[in-house]
């Protein structure tokens, strides 16, 4: 799946990331609290380290963290969530379903 948002007046594709930009992103994002939904634990964030975030997401680096800046935090904030939630999600539970399924068929002990 590819979404477009608007940050700060530029568009820019979401697409599913990279492993390398997955694992860079949840590094950059930190400590997580114990809130209710995403949007809770993105907003309470710093904008510098969700600019980053949403950087390694999109490009796999932090290149395009001084452009994403330009935009609110609340737009980033919510890209970061749609991310999430609309292209990443489907794909884990996906995966989580093929991972089910290769589970039942390997090989059981006889007991």
């Amino acid at each position: 799946m590819k979404k477009s948002v608007i940050i700060g007046k530029e568009t820019y594709n979401l697409i599913s990331p990279t492993i390398k930009g997955t694992d860079m992103a949840i590094k950059s994002l930190g400590e997580i609290t114990d809130k209710e939904n995403i949007y809770e634990i993105l907003i309470e964030k710093d904008k510098d380290i969700l600019c980053n975030v949403l950087s390694y997401f999109i490009s796999g680096d932090l290149s395009l963290t001084k452009k994403l800046n330009k935009g609110s935090k609340e737009e980033i904030a919510e890209a970061i969530k749609s991310l999430i939630i609309d292209i990443m999600q489907p794909a884990l539970l996906q995966l989580s379903h093929i991972a089910k399924q290769l589970s039942s068929m390997t090989a059981k002990p006889k007991l």
